[in-house]
This record gives C-alpha cells, structure tokens and sequence, in this order.
C-alpha cells in the first residue's frame, strides 16, 4: 500500500509537469526553433531585396538604352531619304485615289473588257493592252505612271472599248454606258489625264531614283542592325522582367513567413511569460 500511495504522488507529479513544466519547455524550444527560421528568413529577404535593386537597376539601363535606339532609328530614317520615300509614297497614294476618281465610270467596263479577254470573246487588246488593262484595274497610278506622253496604251485600250460598246457586244445599263462614252471622250479627246499624268509620272521617277539611291541602301542596312539590336534588347527585358518578377513572388513568399513566426512567437512569450511583446 506505500508502495502503491507513493506511485500514485509520483505519476500526478509527472501528469503535473507534462501539463505544465515540459509544456513550457517544448514551447521555449519551438520558440528559439523559430527565432533561428526568422532570422534566416530576413537575412534571405535582405538578400532577394539587394538582387530586386540589381535587377531594376538592370532593367532601367536596358529600357534607356531601347530609347536611344529607337531614336537613332528616327533620325537615321529623317535623314536617310526614307522620310521622303514616305512622303512620296503619301503622295502617290493620293494620286492613286484620283486616277481612280477619273476613272470611276470605266471600272465596269474594264472589268467586262478584261473578261472578254480572258474567256477568248474578241476584245481585240493585244498582250501588252491586255497586261495594262490588268494594271489600270489593279493600280490605276502605276498603270499611268508607266504610260508615255498622251498615254497611248490607254487610248488603244479605250478605242477598243468604246466600239465594243457602239457595236453591242460589251453591254452596260444605258446610264452607266453613257457615263462610260463620256469618259472616253473626255480621256481620248479632251486630254482630260494629261495633269494627273505627268503628277503620276513625276512621282514615280522620284520614287525610283530614291529607292535606288546608295543612300537609302546604306540606311536600310544600318536600320536592319538597329532594329535587331532593339529585338536583342527587348529579350534581353523580358528575361529581366521574368526574374523581376520571381523575385517579388519570393520576396511576398518570405514576408508572409516572417510575419506568421514573428506572431507564433509573440504567443509563445505571452503562453509561458505571462507577458505581451511586439517584435518589429
């Protein structure tokens, strides 16, 4: 019976202590445990924070010097004939809009003529009239840019058409074929192209000599390495955005740690000290 009254005093001490005594110690140790995850985990958060500043830094010369290029790309173009190229190719586009505004009542019957042609009915175009019916449908400037003084194609070709037309063979609404031998008339007698003819002309012996100028060869050639440099660059950005952005994510990943051990031991002081801190 002493033997068995001092184990039962022996086992309520040991119950005692594990509720309260070895409570305390596990919580001391877990909590030195997450001291020692803490401070590693700043000392990781210091590191991710001096590879985030590299990066931007790196990131920021990237970008400027995309800027520059850019903008040697612009004044290479300014000065490199390719700013008039395109200014003569705005002009030939406004060109092409007016001959196409000449001819506006002989897109019908072209388009008939050209399939009288190609379905074998006797247009009676020969192969050259036949390829520049094709252009004059296709791109009315180029077609009467190439033409000679007075546009000789383009009579034949409307010649041909205006007796297809007296003859019944080439069939339009009576309003749009009246409209058609207007033009014709116009074109063929009244000269009624020769401004816009020599425009056309103009312009495209312009394009020609600039397009065919060493200048503008040599230009095209340092844009072509420019513009790849630029395409280096933009990889070279978007690698750095990539770890940019890892970056944070670990630098979120481990805040997020550092708050959740520094509040696990705030409780763990206050469970077995009694008392309540704030760790910064």
């Amino acid at each position: 019976m002493a033997a068995f009254e001092k184990a039962k005093i022996l086992l309520k001490e040991m119950q005692g202590f594990q509720t309260k005594e070895y409570v305390k110690t596990k919580t001391l140790e877990e909590t030195f445990q997450l001291i020692d995850k803490l401070n590693a985990l700043e000392s990781q958060l210091v590191g991710l924070n001096e590879r985030k500043a590299k990066v931007e830094n790196e990131k920021a010369t990237v970008e400027h010097e995309i800027a520059e290029t850019q903008q040697k790309m612009v004044d290479l173009k300014d000065k490199g004939g390719i700013s008039q190229l395109d200014q003569i190719n705005v002009e030939i586009k406004a060109l092409n809009k007016e001959v196409k505004h000449n001819l506006r009542h002989l897109q019908k019957p072209f388009i008939k003529l050209q399939s009288f042609t190609l379905h074998g009915k006797g247009s009676g175009l020969t192969p050259e009239e036949s390829e520049r019916l094709n252009q004059y449908l296709e791109n009315p400037f180029e077609a009467l840019a190439r033409e000679d003084n007075g546009y000789p194609l383009l009579r034949q070709i409307l010649q041909k058409l205006d007796r297809l037309l007296v003859e019944g063979k080439l069939k339009l609404k009576s309003d749009k074929k009246r409209k058609a031998e207007q033009a014709i008339e116009r074109v063929i007698n009244e000269n009624s192209l020769e401004n816009i003819h020599k425009k056309c002309a103009d312009a495209l012996a312009r394009r020609r000599q600039i397009s065919t100028s060493p200048e503008l060869a040599e230009t095209k050639s340092d844009l072509s390495k420019l513009e790849e440099h630029v395409e280096n660059l933009e990889r070279r950005k978007n690698g750095v955005e990539t770890e940019e952005s890892l970056i944070e994510r670990e630098s979120n990943e481990a805040s997020e740690k550092i708050r959740n051990h520094k509040s696990q031991i705030e409780n763990n002081v206050f469970s077995f000290m009694g008392k309540r801190i704030r760790l910064e």
